[in-house]
């Protein structure tokens, strides 16, 4: 009770003390010291107000106690308790101390008509050597007051903002979940009489305001003359208000509750900051919204009530946004030029997480990402990757999304399950308080230029698992729903966690069977990666150590690596700095692009269908340019260089031979014995040879019967067999295997007789397949 006391006495005096402040205060960290008023920040704030070269008053609550040690304490105390109230006196302060405009005054921006009409205004009444009443300052005001908080402040859960905070200051932490358009909002309403041509004015402080009908100027009245007023829009004073809802950080909601939101409302140049899906620190004053009319009958004794933002803070801000200094900048560039910088930033992603070295270096890919291109006609070549984790349960799938959602400046983490199409994409609603329909954006475009993590992918309806083709390759949601036809930008990576058909993986099928996905949408990945679970009593053991030693300390074990993991916040700097470049692709470098992705082709073409481990469509040739750029930006380069197409050859490969390797290893499992890898490459050659025979047996079984020859035949058909060279080298790249095995192994066969080189070096023939190769046409 003694507080509110101390307040009311302090009362009088508190207009004379935010006046002194204004004036008085002084600090040493003003980047150029006025020539008048040197090193007085406000009033130089003030007088660049005056000269037009700034719109906004900023007061921190840092200056309000280092002014001064008793009266600043009761000012800050003042300020947080009572807001509007104590802002009234800054305005009042700021409107008596504004200085004349001075030498600097700003002449290259061309005045609006907003500011013609205030400037006009102030003219008249400086003319008239009146004093200005309330209503005549705020419509010659032209600069808005923010109050900053201080730099200590904890931000408050939603939660903890109750009935006791209304008119406080308060500064809160959440996500933003829907932005709405920028909208006028009227602070003083001009009306012009009809008889006597006078204006009036009324001031609006609420949603609504009764206007005014009979004229209140002199003249009517003594005429005796009810004079009819109408609106002027053109000399009301509107303001820029936009209305954002927060909902509270998942880490905040108690266990078993429901995350709770709440309306904020942005005025004046505060405004478009924020966009859906930003995770932001908002400070303002809590205030109650007063309904009127049918709203207030309707709502009885319940109020709604909403934050008046006067400090936006973004907690991650964007690649764009980041302001890298040249210190900064330094650091990282040498940072980059450590040689084993790729592994120590690749490491850094979920260093607790055991092993997944390749598949962490492709998640660190697609936060870099590769280059977007615009053509002149329009098309759009997207720039980010998309990437697959389909493995067996307790592969640390989710875990490895989660840091990725995390590390990434804009990121929405999703299930499948949980979500449906146009949760996804995006859903249309109708607003509460203009009852005008608005378009609501899903996952999808909330991660807008960022990431969008979908776990549980397997598990999404089929129907709604189509609403994303669309936004993986084109990047665009188009909406064509209650009368509203758009297109959305969806400019999103989407990292995508699933499990196997029949949860487990089972090596007995195809990877394409075990996916269980359709080709359209799998061709869309750049990367698919399958995770297996697999028993190795050395594996599971170096495991099992790894998880002891991270439970024992509680961070990533450093037995095994001389360098401590970067932290998420040097990651998101040093992705900001590569990607501004912006690599190309060298002419000398598109001759082996172009014969690496031909072999591929070739080598799939060769496969059976049941046997293919991937698609590979033009897709992939445009996800290995994405990886290649990713790759040269890594680097800080402004040009793809020979060993990041290599590196981005071996991620692509690496992510096929994810199956390969466990299926070989099963066979080797049930025969009983090892195999080594020269083995290996004979048996790739001998599969691609009995694919070949069954070629050619089935080519001549069709021509018997295009020519109606009879089944039987006198002797039997013996095909012969030569597999190509090219086709069978690339077939033990995808494998895994280098060119100087592939070498070795046939020169070893050669000579032992078992295979056959033809003269040009072009073909091989396996000799111990002549047995099996007397076909009976009549069997």
């Amino acid at each position: 009770m003694a507080d509110v006391k101390d307040i009311l006495n302090r009362y009088p005096s508190t207009g004379a003390l935010a006046k002194e402040f204004i004036e008085s205060f002084a600090s040493s960290q003003v980047p150029n010291p006025h020539r008048t008023f040197g090193t007085r920040k406000y009033m130089t704030q003030l007088q660049n107000i005056a000269n037009r070269r700034e719109k906004v008053l900023e007061i921190h609550l840092d200056d309000l106690v280092t002014f001064d040690a008793e009266r600043g304490a009761h000012m800050h105390d003042d300020l947080m308790t009572n807001t509007q109230r104590f802002l009234k006196f800054l305005y009042e302060a700021c409107d008596s101390l504004l200085p004349s405009p001075d030498d600097d005054y700003n002449n290259e921006r061309e005045m609006t008509m907003e500011e013609e009409i205030s400037a006009t205004r102030q003219q008249r009444i400086n003319d008239e050597g009146q004093v200005p009443n309330a209503v005549e300052k705020a419509l010659c005001r032209r600069y808005e007051i923010q109050i900053k908080p201080r730099n200590k402040t904890k931000p408050c859960g939603l939660r903890e903002v109750n009935a006791a905070s209304v008119g406080k200051y308060v500064t809160m932490e959440g996500i933003i979940t829907r932005v709405q358009s920028v909208k006028p909002q009227v602070e003083v309403a001009a009306f012009m009489c009809e008889v006597c041509g006078q204006e009036s004015h009324q001031m609006v402080s609420g949603e609504a305001y009764m206007p005014i009908v009979v004229c209140q100027a002199e003249q009517c009245k003594n005429n005796r003359t009810n004079g009819r007023v109408t609106q002027n829009v053109k000399q009301s004073k509107l303001v820029k208000c936009q209305e954002v809802r927060i909902q509270e950080v998942s880490h905040q909601v108690p266990q078993g509750s429901v995350p709770r939101s709440m309306s904020a409302v942005v005025y004046g140049e505060n405004t478009r900051k924020l966009l859906p899906g930003d995770s932001c620190v908002l400070s303002g004053v809590f205030l109650p919204i007063q309904k009127v009319g049918f709203e207030r009958m309707r709502s009885g004794l319940i109020a709604e009530t909403v934050l008046q933002v006067h400090d936006v803070h973004k907690m991650k801000a964007g690649y764009s946004d980041s302001a890298l200094d040249d210190e900064t900048q330094q650091k990282l560039i040498e940072m980059a030029n450590v040689p084993d910088f790729y592994d120590r930033i690749s490491y850094s992603i979920a260093p607790e997480i055991f092993g997944h070295e390749d598949l962490k270096k492709a998640l660190l890919l697609v936060l870099v990402g590769g280059v977007s291109k615009h053509m002149e006609d329009g098309m759009r070549i997207r720039g980010d990757l998309h990437v697959l984790l389909m493995g067996d349960p307790g592969v640390a799938k989710s875990q490895l999304l989660k840091q990725i959602s995390q590390i990434a400046p804009r990121a929405v983490y999703t299930t499948g399950k949980g979500s449906s199409g146009v949760g996804l994409t995006a859903s249309v609603l109708r607003d509460k308080t203009s009852g005008e329909i608005t378009l609501e954006g899903g996952a999808l475009v909330l991660a807008d230029n960022g990431i969008c993590c979908i776990d549980e992918f397997d598990k999404m309806d089929e129907n709604d698992r189509t609403a994303i083709h669309e936004v993986m390759e084109q990047q665009s949601v188009s909406i064509a729903k209650a009368g509203i036809t758009c297109s959305l930008n969806a400019r999103a990576a989407v990292v995508a966690a699933a499990n196997p058909l029949m949860g487990r993986y089972d090596t007995r099928k195809s990877p394409v069977e075990n996916m269980n996905l359709p080709a359209a949408l799998l061709s869309r990945f750049d990367l698919q990666y399958v995770l297996l679970d697999k028993t190795s009593k050395e594996a599971d053991k170096r495991l099992a150590e790894h998880v002891l030693r991270v439970h024992q300390s509680g961070a990533p074990p450093l037995a095994d690596r001389e360098f401590e993991p970067f932290n998420a916040d040097f990651i998101r700097k040093y992705i900001a700095l590569a990607r501004m470049k912006e690599p190309t692709i060298p002419a000398d470098l598109q001759d082996k692009i172009v014969n690496s992705y031909a072999q591929m082709r070739y080598a799939e073409r060769m496969e059976a269908p049941d046997d293919r481990k991937s698609y590979t469509t033009p897709r992939t040739l445009l996800a290995i340019l994405r990886l290649s750029q990713a790759l040269a930006r890594l680097r800080l380069s402004d040009s793809v260089e020979e060993p990041d197409f290599d590196e981005a050859r071996r991620l692509m490969r690496d992510s096929k031979r994810s199956v390969a390797n466990d299926e070989e290893e099963e066979e080797e499992e049930g025969a009983g014995r090892p195999q080594d890898w020269k083995s290996d490459i004979f048996s790739i050659l001998k599969q691609l040879a009995e694919q070949e025979r069954d070629r050619l047996i089935s080519r001549h079984r069709q021509r018997r019967q295009r020519q109606r020859e009879p089944a039987e035949e006198t002797e039997p058909f013996r095909p012969d067999v030569w597999v190509d060279i090219a086709a069978f080298e690339n077939r033990c790249e995808v494998a895994g295997y280098t060119g100087e095995q592939v070498d070795a192994t046939v020169d070893e066969y050669v000579d032992l007789g078992v295979v056959l080189a033809d003269n040009e070096g072009t073909r091989l023939k396996v000799l111990d397949m002549d047995e099996s190769n007397d076909v009976d046409m009549g069997a």
